[in-house]
């Protein structure tokens, strides 16, 4: 795998984290919060039921009786535009994030998130979107690579398959099972190492095509799992794809033996898949531990089933309903339906965060609105209102009466850390961490942009 030419001179100066005193996070509703709005609705129906009719006819108690109504009448009006938003919430206790991370913008940055790359086959014109500031409804970032290419490039649902002969395939055991295909192990003749095939289950067929599509434009990227071969199964004549066989050991058996050292080579090799893919314009929308594969003996890492990408299009509304649970970012959970890359960019922030903080799921929800949650109890909820307001995002009722009844305040990263973690819950990946769970998916950083974030100094030029 090529090393990149990059080096990075700009010293950052972290804030030192106390992980022994701090606050406690709180997963549960603020009582006291709707207890105070339900006592509010109360007193001001009190205040409209005041009458001043014990006041006399003198001058004081005419012009008393004016003022009380017209304090009523302000009353009415604040809670009137309170409800509908217009007042905004107090920022006041909004926690600081950190400004380690690369200035965007400077002339010196962009120079060098040219050079972090050096696989031709990514085009070179394709890194930005042109536009300073771009559209909330779109990418910062490669955000016309489908509309630049011919449509059999994207177009899966007019794509014809070509199926190869299955007699030059040996079936194996059984080594994988899941709700739209299982895996097998198989061998060829004309291959000289161990192979696996993906056969696929008859409601799944359409769908099949867009993966292949995808497997072959990304076919010879950085760490993304080569396709092949695209077959028949022997039994029942479903599409079925071949891939090399990687020999790895189950993600929770070797996450937690990780060192700092081992994290920063896993995910900046992540990162160099994801790179690759978003500058074909197509989101993976599936990253967990479970996608990824690390070969035992080679210890490459690869990332696997692409199953649920998809091809970036400006303006077109995406399917909410993908990825794990777990790994969700907040705008598939509030049904923001036009995201982009930045999803994928959340989902590998997740992993990372449980990775540093020695956590197998970092949020784990009992259900999508119960993941809003936990997310929220983490992040806070005054930044969640204002990406909901910024993006103008309608709401179902449900979600609403979530983000309305509960209040969490953002908690800093250093409640997170402990005895246990400390070592590997360093100053830059805290803040790499902090600058991929973020509300609002435009200020996440981008694959390119995190590659270049100061965590990733010790295994860049490996």
């Amino acid at each position: 795998m090529s090393s990149s030419p990059y080096n990075y001179s700009e010293k950052y100066s972290l804030p030192e984290y106390n992980y022994k005193s701090h606050p406690k996070a709180s997963y549960e509703k603020n009582s006291f919060s709707i207890a105070s709005l339900h006592f509010c609705k109360k007193a001001i129906i009190w205040i409209f039921s005041l009458k001043p009719r014990s006041l006399s006819r003198s001058t004081f108690g005419v012009a008393f009786g004016y003022f009380f109504y017209i304090f009523k009448f302000i009353c009415l009006m604040y809670f009137i535009f309170s409800k509908l938003g217009f007042l905004g919430s107090s920022n006041k206790n909004k926690a600081a994030t950190s400004n380690i991370g690369p200035n965007r913008e400077s002339p010196e940055y962009k120079n060098i998130v040219q050079k972090i790359f050096t696989t031709s086959a990514i085009p070179q014109d394709s890194y930005l979107t042109g536009e300073i500031n771009p559209p909330r409804n779109m990418s910062r970032v490669f955000a016309h690579v489908n509309e630049k290419m011919p449509r059999e490039y994207w177009d899966w649902e007019n794509t014809t398959l070509q199926f190869s002969d299955n007699s030059k395939y040996i079936v194996d055991e059984e080594v994988g099972r899941g709700k739209f295909s299982n895996v097998y192990k198989c061998k060829s003749p004309e291959y000289d190492f161990p192979l696996v095939m993906k056969v696929f289950k008859p409601e799944r067929t359409k769908r099949i095509r867009r993966e292949i599509l995808i497997l072959k434009n990304l076919k010879g990227g950085p760490n993304i799992i080569p396709l092949i071969d695209v077959i028949k199964d022997q039994e029942e004549g479903n599409p079925t794809l071949v891939f090399p066989y990687i020999d790895n050991n189950h993600w929770k058996k070797e996450y937690p033996t990780f060192d700092i050292h081992q994290i920063k080579k896993l995910i900046f090799e992540l990162l160099k898949a994801l790179q690759y893919c978003h500058s074909k314009g197509i989101m993976h929308r599936d990253v967990k531990p479970h996608n990824v594969c690390i070969d035992k003996n080679t210890r490459e890492v690869w990332l696997i089933d692409w199953g649920l990408a998809d091809f970036y299009h400006v303006g077109v509304k995406n399917n909410v309903r993908v990825a794990s649970r777990y790994y969700k970012a907040p705008e598939q959970l509030v049904n923001y339906q036009l995201y982009d890359y930045s999803l994928d960019m959340w989902s590998l922030g997740v992993v990372l965060a449980g990775l540093i903080f020695r956590k197998e799921f970092f949020f784990k929800g009992d259900s999508d609105e119960d993941q809003l949650v936990k997310i929220m109890s983490v992040l806070g909820t005054d930044d969640l209102r204002d990406y909901i307001k910024d993006y103008e995002i309608n709401l179902s009722l449900d979600i609403k009466k979530i983000i309305e009844d509960y209040e969490f305040e953002k908690l800093d990263w250093s409640i997170f850390i402990n005895e246990e973690n400390k070592r590997l819950a360093t100053k830059e990946a805290v803040d790499l961490v902090d600058h991929l769970l973020r509300y609002d998916h435009q200020t996440r950083l981008t694959a390119e942009e995190a590659m270049a974030h100061p965590f990733f100094d010790e295994v860049r030029n490996l």
